[in-house]
């Protein structure tokens, strides 16, 4: 955590010393490092996520084999079928 701290103010100075068209464009590529590793955080905690919930479903799956009330389908059945039969 030190050696990040230590870097974040050694890139803010070098930003500040450097002259006006120099800084900006260091911003720039920064900012773009900074986007880029924030998105790739963004998209790793969401896949992480949806692990999760995947590893979960087959935990719960494979302690009870035998219930197959799967709630969005039967949900949806019924008025699905009612569509199908009435043409």
């Amino acid at each position: 955590m030190k050696k990040i701290l230590f870097l974040m103010v050694a890139f803010a100075a070098a930003a500040f010393a450097a002259d006006g068209e120099v800084a900006n464009q260091t911003l720039k590529a920064y900012s773009m490092i900074a986007a880029g590793l924030g998105l790739g955080l963004a998209a790793l905690g969401g896949a992480i996520g949806m692990g999760h919930t995947a590893a979960a479903t087959i935990a719960g799956t494979a302690r009870n084999p035998l219930c197959t009330c799967n709630c969005s389908y039967s949900t949806l059945r019924k008025p699905i079928l009612r569509l199908i039969n009435s043409k």
